[in-house]
């Protein structure tokens, strides 16, 4: 690595502290790199406005993350099976999901001090992202809270605000975020204090894009979510609760409205002396609950790339070009056809999320040719949303084939770009 003692500078900026950069920002530690990561919130209140979220208890093995003991921050409760409920009373389906609901500002929290455990990585809390410092066509670092920091390396963890890759000049040759209308999942949740009974473990309400899930023993998280935005999701939930949890006797705690990006990725990842990462990426899946873990696994992706670039020199585009081509032609190309599926069920009407239901007895996501398959069983009652869903699904498998063709090195990437925002116009 190079030798950074003599300017002080480090060899990495992450701006962003949440479960994502602190993340990303304790394995490039661990690897012996100098990381300084900017955060506009103070120290144990960041991503606190998100409030809790759940996933998959695989991920923690496959982040290398040793599980927190049932009862310990960020772990506020355990589900071994998901209930899915549709429309009509007694249909439900239970398949084994084991999962964790965790506390998102405590995760980060744990997240911050295994990376300070390095040694090599410092945190500077209440510091916001103001702007990018350019060097022709390379980013040599960031001005926060009025000061100039420079490093080899920047990356935007910054959330579904992408504030780095939205300052970046077009000498850089990033393409800023292109939004398509309605991108945006905005997620609606209430927390209950249950006073009787209610529905114990956790139970997603697949007609109305709903859930409930038991965080403690007589405490509930209840939401809703959809691309309409805030009063869209409200509906949602009052339609939820008045179908299924009317009975309900409680009384609510706190309430949040969280929004999330809701798109395709952009086609280049990485610049000279920049990478982004998670959310700001749009490297998240809102629809399964995944957005942590995807953001968590895209930066455990990058991280070897960046040691590896900054080992053997500067952090130039195509010594970065690992990354996005690895992502892509991986995790990107699974994202891409579970999206296609997704698309076609984006704020049905309850009426049509039954069908679907129905129509996948076994609970698997519709994806693929097998989930085509299954959907046949649509065509006498709805043959028009038959046709919907056969149509996403074309569109993801379309979509990740060309994923698997990401070109190899930059200099093919304007091509690959073009066909790609075509394909992804057709799967939105």
């Amino acid at each position: 690595m190079a030798d950074t003692s003599k300017t002080g500078a480090p060899d990495v900026i992450v701006v962003g502290a949440g479960p994502v950069g602190a993340y990303l920002a304790g394995r490039l530690g661990a690897a012996g790199l100098d990381v300084l990561v900017l955060e506009r919130s103070a120290r144990g209140q960041v991503r606190a406005e998100a409030g809790l979220a759940t996933v998959d208890r695989g991920a923690w093995a496959e982040l290398e993350i040793e599980r927190p003991a049932p009862g310990a921050p960020p772990l506020v409760w355990e589900h071994e099976v998901l209930h899915r409920a549709p429309l009509r009373k007694g249909a439900a389906r239970t398949v084994p999901v084991p999962a964790d609901v965790l506390d998102l500002s405590a995760l980060s929290e744990l997240l911050a001090a295994r990376a300070e455990a390095t040694g090599r990585v410092h945190f500077a809390f209440e510091t916001p992202f103001e702007e990018v410092t350019i060097r022709g066509s390379h980013v040599v670092g960031v001005r926060a809270k009025g000061t100039q920091r420079a490093a080899r390396l920047v990356v935007d963890c910054s959330g579904r605000r992408a504030e780095v890759r939205e300052a970046l000049p077009i000498e850089t040759g990033v393409d800023l975020l292109r939004e398509r209308p309605l991108r945006r999942y905005t997620v609606y949740t209430e927390r209950w204090r249950c006073t009787g009974a209610f529905p114990e473990g956790s139970t997603d309400f697949v007609a109305f894009q709903g859930f409930a899930r038991q965080i403690g023993p007589y405490a509930l998280l209840v939401g809703a979510s959809s691309l309409g935005g805030p009063e869209s999701a409200l509906d949602g939930l009052n339609r939820l609760i008045e179908v299924h949890l009317g009975g309900v006797a409680h009384r609510t705690e706190a309430v949040h409205a969280a929004e999330v990006p809701y798109d395709f990725p952009p086609a280049d990842l990485v610049g000279d002396g920049f990478l982004s990462v998670g959310d700001a990426a749009f490297q998240n899946e809102p629809l399964g609950g995944a957005g942590l873990a995807s953001g968590m696994r895209a930066a455990k992706i990058a991280a070897p790339h960046v040691v590896a670039a900054l080992r053997d020199g500067e952090a130039e585009r195509g010594r970065l070009w690992g990354y996005p081509l690895e992502w892509f032609r991986g995790s990107g190309a699974a994202f891409a056809e579970q999206r296609g599926g997704a698309e076609a069920l984006l704020d049905l009407e309850p009426a049509d999320f039954e069908l679907v239901f129905r129509a996948s007895p076994d609970a698997r996501p519709v994806a693929g040719l097998a989930g085509a398959l299954r959907m046949l069983r649509l065509i006498p009652s709805n043959p028009g949303l038959f046709a919907r869903v056969v149509h996403g699904l074309r569109a993801g498998a379309r979509l990740a084939a060309h994923c698997r063709a990401y070109p190899g090195r930059p200099g093919d990437l304007g091509a690959w770009a073009r066909r790609y925002e075509k394909l992804v116009r057709q799967a939105a």
